[in-house]
């Protein structure tokens, strides 16, 4: 074959265009009266949710309700009348600017036994002079029960906790007292 010939039916570099191939897609799967009734539930869910952020942003009430009938004691835990077990936490949370003592069962707690008293031997004379055992949660008054404290557990039945606080630093300033019971099981 002369090198001018070709039999090659190659058509790579030639300029013929690809043959097109249509398809039909459905503009919708179903009839037109689902499709209406689609659109609608949609619109209408939409709405709805709508609604429900409207109610919700409309809620004003954004206080923790006062469980305790006493504006010094803020929280208490556990509340009154709950069942607890014998190694639970027990204490209050007070007002800003206020501090107090715990009696658990009868049992007075020492100020150096409540959850976040720094050891007094770790301070000096000045720094609990002037900042105490508890100088980061003076309104807290929490007292978890367990070896070598004076409540190794709280004892079963019903107990009474009784809070005599006061105003910071000043024993005699708007001093009073709060208690409820509580049971262990």
């Amino acid at each position: 074959m002369a090198p001018d010939e070709s039999t090659d039916t190659d058509t790579r570099g030639s300029a013929e265009e690809p043959e097109v191939v249509q398809v039909m897609v459905p503009t919708s799967l179903h009839s037109p009266k689902v499709e209406i009734a689609r659109r609608v539930g949609i619109v209408l869910a939409l709405a709805f949710g709508v609604f429900l952020l409207i109610k919700a942003a409309e809620r004003d009430d954004t206080t923790i309700p006062d469980t305790t009938g006493n504006a010094r004691v803020v929280a208490q835990s556990p509340l009154p009348d709950a069942q607890a077990p014998s190694q639970t936490q027990v204490g209050v949370d007070l007002a800003e600017g206020f501090d107090g003592r715990l009696t658990i069962a009868g049992t007075p707690i020492p100020e150096d036994q409540l959850d976040g008293a720094r050891d007094p031997a770790t301070l000096t004379e000045e720094q609990l002079r002037k900042y105490g055992i508890r100088p980061n949660n003076r309104n807290h008054l929490y007292f978890t029960p367990g070896p070598d404290k004076v409540l190794e557990e709280i004892p079963k039945g019903e107990v009474t906790v009784i809070v005599t606080y006061f105003r910071d630093r000043q024993p005699d300033v708007d001093a009073g007292t709060y208690s409820w019971t509580f049971t262990v099981q």
